[in-house]
């Protein structure tokens, strides 16, 4: 098994003949290297076209699952790792030889009903946050409740195959920077948001890189009328934009 040849490209791997664990670093520019799927998340598509490679670098390893931990090092530890394997190269790996001892701890180890039984991880979703300017009406059937709704959706998380050293790691960050930045500018206007013939709804999603885990529950929350989304109503979605991508959908 060669992982530095199918993720990382021009890296270095090092590991025993029974393997117990895998150390990697970048032993120069990574290009063309996405530990997504050829199409992330086909399974959620809204039409039928599973071949095609909207990232056609994805090698689908972030949805695979390892009997093994799979550490990257930094740049103070790599050279030095570097260094001790290439000695234990010459010396032919018998004798004395230089070996990793890993100290991190994986606490969600295993599946995640067994780490949720052991309160060592939770659950993804169900904090997905909106708010409405302006303020829902306090009753559903009043006339100020039946306003056309524009939606501005942003998610909270990411993921990627090394949390935090991948580039676009913090990514859900700048649009949900953004999202609270409208909301901000909204509350210090409530006087001129109280006239606005539409009402626009901010929601920061949890979960979206997980199946799109929060949009899909905050549409089957709305589309049962649960007390969560009371008076909003599905009919009244005039238009909904995800700020981290640009994708824009409308309906008249």
């Amino acid at each position: 098994m060669k992982l530095h040849e199918r993720y990382l490209g021009n890296c270095t791997a090092l590991w025993t003949v029974i393997m117990c664990g895998c150390s990697l670093f970048a032993a120069g520019p990574v290009e063309q290297a996405s530990p997504a799927d050829k199409f992330p998340q086909t399974a959620f598509a809204l039409y039928n076209a599973p071949g095609f490679a909207w990232n056609p670098s994805g090698t689908g390893l972030a949805m695979e699952a390892f009997d093994f931990p799979i550490l990257l090092l930094d740049n103070v530890t790599a050279p030095a790792a570097a260094h001790r394997a290439a000695h234990n190269a010459q010396q032919g790996y018998s004798g004395v030889l230089h070996y990793a001892h890993v100290e991190a701890e994986m606490s969600a180890r295993g599946n995640s009903s067994s780490c949720i039984n052991q309160d060592t991880c939770q659950p993804l979703g169900g904090h997905t946050i909106w708010g409405a300017a302006p303020p829902l009406a306090p009753t559903a059937a009043s006339t100020a409740s039946q306003l056309p709704i524009i939606m501005l959706l942003a998610p909270v998380d990411s993921t990627a195959f090394f949390k935090s050293d991948t580039v676009g790691a913090e990514s859900a960050m700048g649009s949900l920077i953004a999202l609270l930045a409208v909301a901000d500018i909204l509350g210090n206007n409530s006087a001129a948001v109280a006239t606005y013939s539409k009402r626009l709804v901010l929601t920061a999603l949890m979960g979206e890189p997980w199946g799109f885990m929060g949009s899909k529950r905050l549409l089957w929350e709305m589309y049962n009328q649960a007390d969560t989304t009371r008076g909003l109503d599905v009919e009244n979605i005039q238009q909904a934009s995800l700020s981290n991508s640009l994708m824009r959908c409308s309906s008249s």
